[in-house]
Formats: structure tokens, sequence, C-alpha cells
């Protein structure tokens, strides 16, 4: 999966950075020229709860769709939001049709998906608990103090070095 949307993502790259080429209506010349065009302003992100995209009725917010795309790409804040928008939105509807088509079916009252999904619950909450835990134990004073406490108590080791 990630592997295609890498791929997906390259390629969209390479299509929609080529420039844009015109042909001019000369008699014999078939050369290309560049078209020119102003780029525009950069924008600021939507606001999170803005409307991202409607599905059957159901909205969806742009914190949706980020939340999405950060479940399949890692390190999402460093690629250009405008770049994987069209991508990560396509895959998400997708996703959100598939999903009302397996519940149709009933794929979501199956044992096995029930299991699955207790343990993709559990794992969240999980998760959830610790993030907490540290968070709370984790203050800039924590840390100050167990960095002064390191510095008083260290000692150096007696290094050898060969002649």
């Amino acid at each position: 999966m990630k592997k295609l949307l890498t791929t997906s993502i390259a390629l969209t790259a390479l299509v929609w950075g080529m420039p844009a080429f015109a042909q001019e209506e000369s008699a014999g010349d078939n050369s290309l020229e560049p078209i020119e065009f102003e780029e525009p302003a950069p924008q600021d992100p939507p606001a999170p709860d803005a409307v991202a995209y409607v599905v059957n009725g159901e909205e969806f917010t742009f914190a949706y769709m980020m939340q999405f795309a950060g479940l399949l790409i890692p390190n999402l804040e460093q690629y250009d939001i405008e770049l994987i928008y069209p991508i990560m939105s396509n895959l998400a509807v997708e996703q959100v049709l598939a999903a009302e088509k397996a519940r149709e079916l009933g794929l979501d009252m199956t044992p096995q998906l029930q299991a699955d999904l207790q343990l993709i619950v559990n794992s969240v909450l999980s998760n959830a608990y610790l993030e907490q835990r540290v968070a709370e134990r984790l203050t800039p004073e924590a840390v100050q103090a167990a960095y002064d406490d390191y510095l008083t108590s260290f000692v150096s080791e007696t290094q050898a070095t060969a002649s």
C-alpha cells in the first residue's frame, strides 16, 4: 500500500510538475513554446473543522482527512499538502465507499472482524493511556531535575589509551 501510494504521489508530482507547452500556429514550425503563467499565492490550510468532502451525504472534515493521511504517510508534515491532497481525498472516499459496501454485506459482523476490531481498539486505548502517562510525567521541570541529578552524580570513567 505504501509503495502504491509513494508511486502515485511521485507520478502526480512528475505530471503536475512538468511545464505546460503550447504549439504555435505557424507554417512549417512545429516547435513548442513554454506558456508563461503566474504561480498562485500560497494559501493557509483550511480550518480543521472545514468540510473536505461529502460522501453520500456524510461530511468529512479536513482534520479527518489529515488523520487519514497520517495513517498512510509517515512524517506527513514533510510533504506539500497541496500535492498529496487530491490523492489522499480519493483514497479516503474510496475507503468510505468500500466500508459502506462491506457493512451492507454484513462483513462488519463476522467473528474474525469483531476480533480484529477489538485488537485495534485495545491498541489505540493502550497508546492513548501511555501517551497520557508520559505527558503527565515528562514535564520540563522533571527533565531538568533528571539532568541536574545526572550531572551531580556523573563519575568519569578512566580512559586507557594505546601507545
